[in-house]
């Protein structure tokens, strides 16, 4: 027998079975032969909806039902029942369920949304103020009315009349109460004024061109007197003539008064201050800024002076400079003077001297010590070295080193 089905599977297009001397073809769940014997598709959804009772979707070699909205929920595979969506929270307040969908609804004092589901509440003031006189206050789900200072709310709710505040307790005035439409104020009689809102209070004569008064207006319940101030006496009602203190006991100063309007001063000479108002002391001119001296201030009975410390002398100006000692016979020192500021030192020429006294240079014998290599011949202010035959200086002046004669003509050898 030949397998037909072994090469290119017998031309079947899905299935081929060998039998003994032929071959069959066949299709697989889901399909069947057309008249060419090629497998297609079977659309299950074309033989009574597939048995679904709202929509058949055919698929390759298959099918499924689905519902029409999502108000509906699929069951056995087949068949759609109705969704109860107010079973859930879908609405914000009132739900009614109907066939395949649900309807929102809202209580009174709200609106529902554009989302269908979501209750927003009604702003009633927006609207002709809510019906309100006066002033209209949005609640949730509803409004309340309510009035400004000075009015009370009707029992209707919505109209506000004016409240008499002067007939209870005279509305706290001291003296005249005026009601005004949502308001009143208080008013005084004549010779008060206002002191708050409530309180009267005696005019002050004072607090207008003080009284007329020169100096000092002092106001008293339904008139008033003048005063002057310290340094002078009264004249007439309202004016005030200078004291001239002076002119008693040079008003108490120990040396010069200058009388002036009102009152009176003390002065002192040059180099004096007053003191104790009457009194004259020295002036310590040292005592601020050095009395612009340079260096030494001492004070003196209305004066002072100005000096210089040791190395420092004054100059036209008094300000004090500093001495040159060096200029003076090199300052005494024997080879170098150097000035500073206040005084000086001596120096030495060089290392190969050392200071004695302060001023004199002796020389410094090196030699003493073992600053050569071999051979030290002191001299003044320095010292030279010397090598052993055999041996050559160094270029430090000090170290011997050892001359190798092999290097020259071979030492001769």
């Amino acid at each position: 027998d030949i397998d037909e089905c072994a090469s290119g599977n017998g031309n079947c297009s899905q299935i081929c079975d060998n039998t003994e001397g032929s071959f069959q073809c066949s299709c697989g769940v889901g399909y069947e032969q057309d008249s060419t014997f090629n497998c297609k598709d079977i659309d299950e959804c074309a033989n009574s909806n597939g048995g679904c009772n709202h929509q058949c979707v055919n698929t390759d070699s298959s099918f499924y039902c689905e519902c029409n909205s999502d108000g509906y929920q699929l069951q056995d595979n087949l068949t759609c029942i109705d969704v109860d969506e107010c079973s859930t929270d879908v609405c914000d307040q009132n739900c009614t369920n109907s066939v395949g969908s649900f309807m929102c609804s809202c209580n009174a004092g709200f609106e529902l949304d554009s989302d269908g589901q979501t209750c927003n509440d009604i702003d009633e003031c927006l609207m002709d103020n809510g019906g309100c006189n006066y002033v209209c206050n949005n609640e949730m789900g509803t409004f309340s009315c309510s009035c400004t200072t000075g009015y009370e709310l009707q029992p209707d709710g919505i109209t506000c009349t004016d409240i008499n505040e002067c007939n209870s307790n005279n509305g706290g005035c001291n003296q005249t109460c005026i009601n005004e439409d949502g308001s009143y104020r208080c008013t005084c009689e004549f010779g008060y004024t206002k002191d708050g809102f409530y309180g009267c209070s005696d005019s002050n004569e004072c607090s207008t061109l003080n009284g007329f008064c020169q100096h000092t207006c002092n106001n008293n319940v339904g008139s008033y007197t003048c005063s002057c101030e310290t340094g002078y006496t009264t004249s007439e009602i309202y004016a005030c003539l200078d004291i001239d203190e002076c002119a008693s006991g040079n008003g108490g100063c120990e040396e010069t008064c200058i009388n002036a309007e009102g009152t009176y001063t003390c002065s002192c000479g040059v180099g004096f201050a007053v003191f104790n108002f009457h009194e004259c002391e020295d002036i310590d001119e040292c005592a601020s800024g050095n009395g612009n001296c340079s260096q030494i201030c001492d004070n003196t009975e209305g004066s002072f002076q100005c000096s210089c410390g040791v190395g420092y002398e004054q100059d036209s100006t008094f300000n004090c400079i500093d001495i040159d000692e060096c200029a003076n016979s090199n300052g005494g020192c024997n080879h170098q003077c150097v000035s500073t500021d206040g005084s000086f030192y001596c120096e030495c020429n060089s290392d190969g001297y050392q200071l004695q006294d302060n001023l004199t240079c002796i020389d410094v014998d090196e030699c003493s010590t073992d600053v050569c290599d071999q051979n030290c011949t002191n001299t003044v202010g320095s010292f030279i070295c010397g090598c052993n035959a055999g041996f050559e200086l160094d270029s430090d002046g000090q170290t011997c080193n050892d001359i190798d004669e092999c290097l020259m003509d071979n030492g001769g050898c």
